[in-house]
């Protein structure tokens, strides 16, 4: 039924929230130890994941909400609108990554340690391949808007988590900090 699929939809958002919070604080941690931009570009990709989530969570709510004299044909335009914004602030962080990518390789920085860096990325794209797998599903029986942009937010999350895997398998073999921030200036 809707409603079902409606509460489903919820809780799977609620689950992108903790899913998104518990990887921006576990790579915020691993990036700042081990010093890879990397890990920390995917900690600021977990972070617009809370907000779009979030923004999501708001937006289904309110889209969902039944016509009234104001609105009387809804207020499915909310779904649109959460989309433009998050498309902006993906925008804006993406520059702001690709500018440290830049200093840090002027100023010639090195990781401190590649291997907790790889260890939390890994984590990362199990737990992406996981819910992103969850999300699909809830997107293809509802055929919500919102919910197909959660799932696609989580499946570039599993191409992102796994760039940054690969470039710290490469930094690690080569160590070549290149590979590091390189991936940090695409995530």
């Amino acid at each position: 039924s809707s409603y079902n699929q409606d509460m489903q939809a919820l809780r799977l958002i609620k689950r992108s929230l903790w899913i998104a919070s518990l990887l921006f604080v576990t790579k915020v941690v691993a990036g700042a130890l081990s010093g890879s931009l990397g890990v920390l570009a995917s900690a600021i990709d977990s972070l617009t994941d809370i907000f779009s989530s979030a923004v999501n969570y708001v937006s289904w709510q309110i889209a969902d909400s039944p016509a009234d004299k104001s609105y009387p044909y809804g207020r499915v335009k909310a779904e649109a609108l959460a989309g433009l914004f998050q498309g902006c602030f993906i925008g804006v962080s993406a520059c702001a990554l690709l500018a440290e990518a830049v200093r840090r390789y002027i100023a010639g920085a090195q990781l401190e340690s590649s291997s907790l860096g790889i260890a939390v990325m890994a984590f990362s794209l199990g737990l992406s391949i996981y819910h992103s797998r969850n999300l699909k599903r809830a997107a293809d029986e509802s055929g919500s808007t919102i919910m197909r942009s959660e799932t696609l937010h989580y499946l570039t999350d599993v191409l992102s988590n796994l760039g940054v895997l690969v470039a710290l398998g490469l930094v690690s073999y080569t160590r070549n900090v290149t590979w590091d921030l390189g991936i940090a200036a695409i995530t």
